[in-house]
């Protein structure tokens, strides 16, 4: 079966970066420490000076009594009371929807202010630390618009920075900003002192978790904040050394906890950022944009890509921030009534610091069209991606081509490449990746050039296929659906390309790249006995040899050949699937998927050793590992598996490194008791831990 039309669609949640940073140090507020200045000063001049575009505005009876300080951040206002930091969010949204009046002119909807407050206090610190204001800025303001004049206010002063002393025995925090009234805290730990003491009690989110990164999640009614995993270093002798970090909660408070060694004689800096997210519905309930796949580039930037069913309407662009159509703005919808499911591709990039949606387009005809994977070429100047056009229902051609095409010709289902510049304005390239089957998709794309990527996915039928295949593995089509995995140079240079696959259904769901370039892939096979042999395969348990589907896991060498370095398939009496993956720094693969088997492999020694041995349900989610060279017999067997999930049907869909041990799975469930007692972290109750009903769920 093809997952991707069996796997539910879901919308985009947008990650918008921007806001916050914490900073810790620990050192000797007064010494000097081997001929180096290590004063307050000198280190808040090494650590960062502020910016002072955050203006710290001083309480003169215009705001309530237990106000001390009051300023504007990009997250919202900012108050400091005595005992707490709260933070009053705002968003703007429509109320309703366009309307027309009696002579015909578009009425748009009235505006509403969304507010939520939450804050930050200070557990068992010191209940009388002073309060000094700094940095005094030009400026004064005046206050009179008030209706009562006891809050009326003239000749208001503003700070640039604030510092809190003695917060907790030993410890000062600083406060002040950098660009874009981005508010940063530096925790200055005296020597004696214990940086453990700090406790950040977080109160009035909807929720707060650590995510698969390390980063903070802050969730809001209406946005997500984040706090980046913390940047840790030392300064010993004027430098950087790196310190590792990370967040430390229990119930709802934070700190920090570090693996590494900390000199207690020089500073500590530890310095997350924060960030929030947003939904991309264009504000419209009949607007559905699917995500499929994401990519960030060097500085952050998300590219997104999927498949739209509606205009985006410019209108809306105060919602989003300033953007630009890029290749294409109009949404291709077909011949009246010929498809009610049309919908195109559209791919988009969001800036880093969450201001804009920098550019979007769409890239399609009046077949329905999707974008199922990105990758940005190493320089980053370029975009690959990759998709399905469907059949066509008109007599518009399914995709634009440019650049002298590979292949030129549409028939029926065809993949699809397409390659932009990283502004999305100009189409570099384009091209069908199929033959005359009823369904050739491309599902999965890596750039290794400007001009250079591997690509995957299924093909249907042989016919005219042969340009697409040689010098890979397998130059034999052998029925029903079948892998492909191809190379290509200069845009539409084939390199190598290679079948793999049985005469039953074999898909192609996943690739990745090796830092040596060969590539690993990921997906299943119905073939039962009549898949290839098996190359440095693990033992496969009871391999599904009734006509069911079992995963597949291997490993081509970035040359092709005629050769694999590894070919294994997993499963057991059940249906399995093998979806996403990801590798580890150790060249590890992680795979993951769903399995219906009982006796779904597990690996050697797994009786007491995985997370979870049985399966629950009809369907569970897995997650396995396996080396890039498999095994050749003699040593262990190196498969490892487990499942997750509870008495309904659970899947894991892709899954990412979030440290060098630490593997994170996303996917979907439709179990009420998804989350065993024993899965409960240390760190507290889960975000959000109730199945929400319905069909599926999605987690993470």
């Amino acid at each position: 079966m093809d997952n991707r039309t069996s796997t539910p669609k879901r919308k985009l949640t947008g990650f918008l970066v921007s806001l916050l940073a914490l900073s810790i140090s620990t050192i000797s507020v007064f010494a000097q420490t081997n001929g180096k200045d290590m004063s307050k000063d000198h280190i808040k001049k090494i650590v960062k000076e502020s910016a002072n575009s955050i203006r710290f505005i001083e309480n003169k009876g215009q705001f309530p009594a237990d106000i001390k300080v009051a300023g504007k951040t990009n997250i919202g206002n900012l108050y400091l009371k005595q005992d707490e930091i709260y933070f009053v969010s705002t968003k703007t949204v429509e109320d309703g929807v366009d309307a027309v009046d009696a002579n015909g002119n578009i009425v748009e909807p009235e505006k509403k202010d969304l507010a939520h407050r939450w804050g930050i206090s200070f557990a068992g610190a010191n209940t009388n630390y002073s309060i000094n204001k700094k940095n005094e800025l030009p400026t004064k303001y005046n206050y009179f618009l008030d209706p009562n004049p006891e809050k009326w206010a003239s000749n208001v002063s503003c700070f640039g920075e604030l510092e809190l002393n003695n917060v907790y025995e030993g410890v000062d925090l600083r406060m002040y900003s950098q660009h874009k009234n981005v508010v940063e805290f530096d925790w200055v730990v005296a020597p004696g002192a214990d940086y453990h003491n700090i406790k950040m009690n977080f109160k009035g989110q909807d929720g707060l978790l650590i995510d698969e990164k390390g980063d903070l999640n802050v969730k809001l009614r209406f946005d997500n904040v984040k706090f980046d995993i913390p940047e840790a270093y030392q300064i010993i002798d004027g430098k950087k050394v790196a310190v590792k970090m990370a967040f430390d909660i229990k119930n709802e408070t934070v700190g920090f906890k570090t693996t590494g060694k900390i000199d207690s004689r020089y500073a500590l800096i530890i310095d997350p950022s924060l960030k929030w997210g947003t939904w991309f519905d264009d504000n419209d309930d009949n607007f559905d944009e699917y995500l499929y796949a994401i990519e960030l580039d060097a500085s952050g930037n998300v590219f997104c890509g999927g498949a739209s069913n509606n205009q985006l309407v410019r209108a809306l662009v105060p919602t989003y921030g300033s953007f630009v159509f890029g290749y294409d703005s109009t949404y291709a919808d077909g011949p009246t009534g010929t498809n009610v499911n049309r919908r195109d591709a559209i791919i988009y990039k969001i800036k880093f610091d969450g201001s804009a949606l920098m550019a979007v387009t769409y890239f399609g005809g009046t077949s329905p069209d999707a974008a199922y994977g990105l990758s940005l070429s190493p320089s980053g100047n370029s975009l690959f991606v990759c998709g399905t056009t469907d059949a066509d229902q008109g007599a518009t051609p399914a995709i634009p081509l440019a650049n002298t095409p590979f292949d030129a010709t549409k028939s029926s289902k065809d993949g699809f490449i397409a390659v932009f510049n990283n502004t999305l304005t100009t189409l570099k390239y384009s091209s069908y990746m199929g033959a005359n089957g009823n369904a050739d998709e491309m599902y999965s794309i890596r750039a290794t050039g400007d001009s250079s990527y591997v690509i995957g996915g299924m093909v249907n039928d042989s016919t005219g296929f042969s340009s697409y295949i040689a010098g890979g593995y397998s130059t034999v089509y052998r029925g029903g659906q079948e892998m492909y995995i191809g190379k290509f140079n200069n845009y539409r240079t084939r390199v190598w390309g290679t079948y793999i696959g049985g005469t039953g259904n074999d898909i192609l769901n996943d690739i990745q790249l090796f830092s040596d370039g060969a590539v690993a892939f990921s997906g299943s096979s119905t073939s039962a006995t009549s898949f290839p042999a098996l190359f440095n395969n693990a033992a496969n348990g009871v391999a599904n040899t009734t006509g069911g589907t079992d995963g597949v896991i291997g490993v081509l060498p970035s040359g092709g050949g005629n050769t694999v370095l590894t070919l294994s398939r997993f499963g057991g009496t059940g249906n399995d699937q093998f979806f996403g993956m990801t590798i580890s720094p150790f060249d590890t693969i992680f795979v993951t998927g769903h399995t219906a088997s009982t006796d779904f492999y597990l690996g050697p020694n797994s009786g007491g050793n995985r997370f979870k041995t049985t399966n629950s349900g009809a369907d569970d989610g897995f997650i396995g590992k396996f080396p890039k060279n498999g095994w050749s017999g003699g040593a262990t067997d190196p498969w490892a598996a487990t499942y997750f999930g509870g008495s309904g049907n659970d899947r894991g869909n892709t899954c990412r490194m979030y440290t060098p041990y630490g593997v994170m799975v996303f996917g979907e469930t439709g179990s009420t008791n998804f989350f065993p007692v024993q899965n409960t972290p240390d760190n507290g109750p889960f975000y959000d831990s109730v199945f929400n009903g319905g069909t599926w769920d999605i987690f993470w």
